[in-house]
């Protein structure tokens, strides 16, 4: 569970506030920008957001189960 909430929050560190200037440096200067690296670093920003999204899941399931384990009356 804690290395779970880690690998979250290292993952969600400024992930929006980059692919916020990713995005506008895009829209700004187009081709030249994708081919000077810009797409890559998109996918890898995106390929971030989706393993930070994973080790959310596996974090609030690891939380449910330590809840309805505390829960238990039996």
């Amino acid at each position: 569970m804690g290395l779970a909430f880690l690998a979250f929050g290292a993952g969600t560190v400024n992930l929006f506030m980059l692919l916020k200037a990713n995005t506008d440096l895009v829209f700004e200067h187009g081709l030249q920008a994708l081919g000077d690296g810009a797409a890559q670093q998109l996918v890898e920003l995106l390929v971030t957001a989706y393993l930070s999204m994973a080790a959310y899941l596996v974090f609030k399931s690891c939380e449910q189960r330590l809840v309805h384990w505390l829960a238990d009356d039996e």
